[in-house]
C-alpha cells in the first residue's frame, strides 16, 4: 500500500480529499511532529519512513498515507474512531 502511495498515488496530492486529510493529520496529537516527547518506536518509524511526520498509531508516513484514496486514518489501528476515511 505504501509503495503504491509513493510510486503511483503521488498525483493525488492535489485532490481536495487529500488536502483535507493532511490538514486533519497536521493538527493530530498522534502526528510525531506534534508530540513533545518521542518514544523509541516513534524515532524508529521516522527513521525508516525518512520523514518527521509519521502517524504514531499505524506507523505510516502521513504524506504517503493521505495520498491513498482507500486508506483510513491510523486511529483505527488502536481501536479509536478514525478522523478520516
Amino acid at each position: 500500500m505504501i509503495l503504491n502511495s509513493r510510486l503511483i498515488a503521488y498525483k493525488n496530492s492535489k485532490e481536495p480529499w487529500c488536502k483535507e486529510r493532511r490538514e486533519i493529520c497536521k493538527n493530530c496529537e498522534y502526528n510525531t511532529k506534534n508530540k513533545k516527547e518521542l518514544t523509541f518506536r516513534d524515532r524508529f518509524l521516522m527513521f525508516i519512513q525518512i520523514t518527521k511526520a509519521v502517524c504514531s498509531c499505524c506507523g505510516c508516513s502521513i504524506k504517503a498515507k493521505t495520498r491513498l484514496k482507500m486508506a483510513v486514518c491510523g486511529l483505527e489501528e488502536i481501536d479509536l474512531t478514525p478522523k478520516w476515511r
